[in-house]
Formats: structure tokens, C-alpha cells, sequence
């Protein structure tokens, strides 16, 4: 039953983030185009107000697709478990944990697809105001340096750890909105600023445990980011991971055990 309110979930979201992530395609492609254009071209006044143009349209859209996807992924979760809705989600023949996986699960997938269409609309500009001849001496001598050169291989290696570790951070600060509205959603009335209330106190019990001294070296930048740093990714992604199975046990216990639709 899962896969079937995950399909919902996915199909419901991709009917307004799909269009917003082909147009930063779109639109870094005609900036793209426009740059590599005014290099060559005798109309430059007229390309360059082109290109002035699409990277207003690239930033407008990356933005708008920012917003609409921090609001879709507070909206599903919040009309269809804790809103009018919640009144037929809850008499489906499917646990609280499925309902609450299907959101985290749809929005984290439509957040990573968000990402990479941001590092694919940066590849496609590369790629089409580089010259083909350009690209590939520059992609063989970087693949020739990552061959030879240990160092560059610790920075790579690192560089996947510090992905990991943000997609696991992304995690766990869905789960703890999910929380925060959860536990918003106890409140007789004001709900929503019930919700606020409980998202700021529970960032602020996060900073006093940050200030604990061990846990405080063990995040300090110069440390995070050292060349032997692969012990403090690995602790970041433990405790990202630990925080989105915390808050999401918060959220099940409360709409499991607690929910009150009135």
C-alpha cells in the first residue's frame, strides 16, 4: 500500500515541480546559447540584453522553484495528515507510518531531483559555451589528475561524503518540520503558530546540546574540513540519521497515538 500512496505523492507534486525544473533547464539553455552567441556575433548589444534577460528568467525560476517546493512539501503533509483530509487518510486501509513515509519519501525524491537538474542545467551551460575540442582537453587532463594524484582522490572521496552528509541533513530537517507541526497540531487553537513555536524550541534545544564541548569539537570548521576529516563526515551523517529517525518516531507517536482532526 505503500507504493500506491508513494505514486499518488509523486504524481501530485510532479504536476507543479516538473514544469518549474524544465523551465531551469530551458532557461539555462537559451542563457547558455545567448553568452556563447555574443562572443561571435555582430548583434552583441541585442544578444547581451538576451542573455541579461535569461539569467533574470534562470534565478527568477530556481527561486520560485525553492519556495514552491519548501510550501508543497509543508502543504501535502499538513492538509492531507492534519487538515480536513486527514479524515480519509486515516480510514485507508494503510498504518500512520506508511501515510508519513509517503510524504518524506515523495519530497525527498522531488528535493534531490531539484538538486540535480541545478547541477545538470550547470553542465548544459558548460557544455554549450565550451567548445567541443575546449571540453575534452579539459575533462582528459582532469581525469588524468585524478589518476595520479592521491590528494585529489581524498578531495573526491570527501566531496561524496559531504553529498551523503547533505542528503542526509535534508532528512532530517523534513522529519523535524514534520515534528514541529505534529506537535503544533496538539495545540487547541493556532495551530500553525503552535507549529512555529515548536520548530523554534526545538532548534534551540539543538543548539544547547551543540554547546555540549565534545560534540562542539567534533563540529568545529577547521576539523570538519581537514584533510583527515573522514571521522567527522561519518559522525555528521550517524547524527543527521539519528535526528530523522528521532523526529520521525515523534511524528508517528503523535498521529498515531494523539491525532485529534477537530
Amino acid at each position: 500500500m505503500l507504493g500506491k500512496l508513494l505514486k499518488y505523492e509523486l504524481k501530485a507534486m510532479g504536476r507543479i515541480m516538473l514544469p518549474l525544473y524544465g523551465a531551469i533547464l530551458a532557461a539555462s539553455v537559451v542563457l547558455a546559447f545567448s553568452m556563447r552567441m555574443t562572443m561571435t556575433a555582430r548583434m552583441q548589444s541585442l544578444l547581451e540584453k538576451l542573455a541579461i534577460l535569461s539569467s533574470i528568467l534562470l534565478v527568477v525560476t530556481v527561486a520560485a522553484s525553492i519556495v514552491v517546493m519548501v510550501i508543497l512539501t509543508l502543504q501535502r503533509f499538513y492538509k492531507n495528515l492534519l487538515g480536513n483530509e486527514g479524515y480519509l487518510m486515516f480510514t485507508l486501509p494503510v498504518t500512520t507510518a506508511d501515510n508519513i513515509l509517503s510524504k518524506l519519501i515523495s519530497a525527498m525524491v522531488w528535493v534531490l531531483l531539484g538538486i540535480a537538474t541545478g547541477v545538470g542545467a550547470g553542465l548544459l551551460m558548460i557544455i554549450i559555451t565550451s567548445s567541443l575540442p575546449e571540453l575534452m582537453r579539459e575533462l582528459e587532463s582532469v581525469w588524468k589528475l585524478l589518476l595520479t594524484d592521491q590528494n585529489q582522490a581524498l578531495v573526491i572521496r570527501e566531496m561524496i561524503l559531504f553529498g551523503i552528509m547533505l542528503i542526509c541533513g535534508i532528512l532530517a530537517t523534513i522529519c523535524k518540520v514534520y515534528a514541529a507541526m505534529a506537535i503544533g497540531h496538539q495545540w487547541s487553537d493556532h495551530r500553525l503558530g503552535g507549529a512555529v513555536l515548536a520548530y523554534i524550541g526545538i532548534g534551540f534545544v539543538e543548539i544547547l546540546l551543540s554547546r555540549i564541548p565534545g560534540v562542539k569539537l567534533l563540529f568545529e570548521t577547521k576539523f570538519l574540513y581537514s584533510s583527515s576529516s573522514f571521522g567527522a563526515f561519518a559522525f555528521g551523517i550517524i547524527i543527521c540519521l539519528l535526528q530523522a529517525a528521532f523526529y520521525a518516531v515523534i511524528t508517528w507517536l503523535l498521529l498515531d497515538r494523539r491525532l485529534n482532526l477537530e
